[in-house]
């Protein structure tokens, strides 16, 4: 969760393997839908974040997790 935004979450992740990986945040929102991140591609080494903001009737980020394809 971000720390001056309680709607806002956010997956940070450094590739170590030595293949391309994609991933996208995915956050789970209190009394309002749950919202994905956008897609982010990282080569070996590479360091990326993906976030997303919940609903402004939420009741704040309740979880972060991710998603690999």
């Amino acid at each position: 969760m971000h720390h001056n935004n309680p709607d806002h979450g956010i997956v940070g992740c450094k590739n170590n393997t030595a293949g391309t990986i994609t991933f996208r945040a995915e956050i789970v929102c209190g009394r309002a839908p749950d919202v994905s991140g956008q897609w982010v591609t990282l080569r070996p080494g590479q360091y990326g974040e993906s976030s997303g903001v919940c609903a402004f009737y939420s009741s704040g980020v309740g979880s972060v997790g991710w998603t690999i394809k």
